[in-house]
């Protein structure tokens, strides 16, 4: 009779996912200009800023960063892209 248990604790997680994406979607889609130059740059602080607000762990940085960098032309044109990426590093 676990399942109650199971649906408010998926619940609560998934508003926390949500309230976090949304925090990232704002950062990013404010910042975009900056964000494609620390890109560009290997990083910078307001890469930083995003990886923290998305919750990206330490360990998963760098390969996010070469990914972004892989694909800059999608980055610069799609914030949307980033967001989402962002997301899945998290």
């Amino acid at each position: 009779m676990l399942w109650p248990v199971h649906a408010v604790s998926h619940a609560a997680s998934e508003t926390a996912y949500q309230s976090r994406r949304g925090a990232v979607e704002l950062f990013v889609k404010s910042n975009h200009p900056i964000l494609v130059s620390d890109i560009r740059a290997g990083g910078g602080a307001t890469l930083t800023e995003a990886m923290n607000r998305a919750e990206v762990p330490t360990g998963n940085r760098a390969g996010l960063v070469l990914d972004l960098q892989s694909d800059l032309p999608l980055y610069s044109n799609s914030p949307d892209a980033m967001i989402v990426t962002l997301m899945v590093y998290s």
